[in-house]
């Protein structure tokens, strides 16, 4: 049995491949290699398609995601950090990041930026709610703010011509939260023990304030010469849509007769009254959806936070929602009649008077204390209004 097996082996050390075999074997192995890498290639390499001008910033995009997705742990723990916190920097740097790259269209950017901004009033409530709203951090906080909502007017004003009615409900949603965070962060900043805290929030709180009057005449003054030609073909006067929106100072209207003039002088003033109808018609119809939503938002935010409120507060919530109900039916009916510039007015109203109710009740909930700027359904203080002309949200 062992001899026929050494026979085999003995013969098969004389056994090999002649020169063509070879060659014919390394040319298929070549050959199969080859195959391979064009295949890898094929499956990595950017399709020539028209989103390959996209592709880099989707990749971007998406290698973030991955770093958040790998970290998600970390990266969900820090969306609460604070300024001068361990886990901030991935808070603002990374998760942000992400969440901008992630905003394509322009109503998206424009929300993310707002969102921002209100985050940063939000971290300086909690560092004063605590005691610890340093000039540090307060600066640190304040450049932030400002880039955001830079980049949101920014927006918006592209938005303008994109789409009118997602402009304005962009601008009211940023007003009312600056209003709104602004008078948070002031009381808040009155009822620490802490003199430095005291200090750098009103002053930061101040700012902002300031900041959103200016934002409000500028808003007017775009909303006002967006309608004006419109408003022309239509014999309609601009007093008639004050009778429920905001009155403009002075200084809006110089703004606003200017801004008409460059639009009669791009041939604007043509629209034709069906045009302008239905122009107005589609900005009332997306404002009375945006109402609709934020008011059902501060209505739950309201109920969820009603346990932790006093009574006096409680029923004054309660009037404001109601206020609020009122004018969105009123709204609705004006739609229903055609009356579409006093409809976009009154849906307007109901969608800063909702987003500054919110504002108020979930801080009130979180502080808990009362935060409320006055009381529901009465008019502000005059001397805001003598400071920024603001129009008064809680007054029939």
């Amino acid at each position: 049995m062992k001899q026929p097996l050494n026979n085999i082996k003995t013969e098969a050390q004389h056994v090999r491949l002649s020169s063509s075999e070879k060659d014919s074997m390394r040319a298929r192995i070549y050959e199969r290699i080859g195959a391979s890498r064009r295949l890898k290639e094929a499956l990595v390499r950017p399709q020539p398609t028209h989103w390959f001008v996209f592709s880099m910033r989707y990749s971007m995009a998406l290698v973030a995601v991955v770093v958040v997705l790998v970290g998600s742990t970390t990266a969900y723990a820090a969306q609460g950090s604070l300024p001068g916190g361990l886990l901030y920097p991935i808070k603002i740097y990374v998760n942000e990041n992400v969440e901008g790259a992630l905003a394509i269209s322009n109503e998206a950017k424009a929300s993310f930026h707002t969102t921002v901004a209100q985050e940063r009033l939000k971290e300086a409530e909690a560092l004063a709610s605590e005691g610890r709203l340093d000039a540090a951090s307060a600066a640190q906080i304040e450049s932030s703010f400002d880039t955001h909502v830079a980049q949101a007017d920014a927006i918006v004003k592209t938005l303008e011509d994109e789409d009118a009615g997602v402009a304005v409900e962009v601008s009211a949603r940023l007003d009312s939260s600056l209003a709104a965070h602004s008078s948070i962060l002031a009381r808040i900043g009155d009822g620490s023990d802490d003199e430095k805290t005291k200090e750098n929030s009103n002053s930061f709180a101040t700012r902002v304030r300031s900041r959103g009057f200016d934002r409000g005449e500028g808003a007017l003054v775009a909303t006002l010469a967006v309608v004006a030609p419109e408003v022309s073909t239509m014999s309609l006067s601009v007093s008639e849509a004050q009778d429920t929106a905001v009155a403009p100072t002075p200084t809006a209207r110089e703004k606003a007769s200017s801004k008409r003039s460059s639009f009669k002088a791009k041939g604007a003033a043509t629209i034709t009254p069906e045009q302008a109808s239905t122009s107005q018609k589609k900005i009332a119809l997306q404002l009375q959806k945006k109402a609709t939503s934020e008011f059902t938002e501060a209505t739950d935010a309201f109920e969820d936070a009603q346990d932790t409120l006093d009574a006096s507060t409680a029923a004054q919530g309660k009037d404001k929602l109601v206020f609020l109900a009122e004018r969105l039916d009123a709204g609705t009916q004006q739609l229903q009649d055609n009356e579409y510039t006093a409809a976009r007015a009154t849906f307007t109203e109901v969608l800063r008077g909702s987003v500054e109710f919110k504002t108020f009740v979930e801080a009130s909930k979180t502080y808990k204390r009362d935060l409320w700027h006055g009381g529901w359904g009465k008019p502000r203080d005059t001397q805001d209004d003598k400071k920024g002309g603001s129009e008064d949200l809680d007054s029939d």
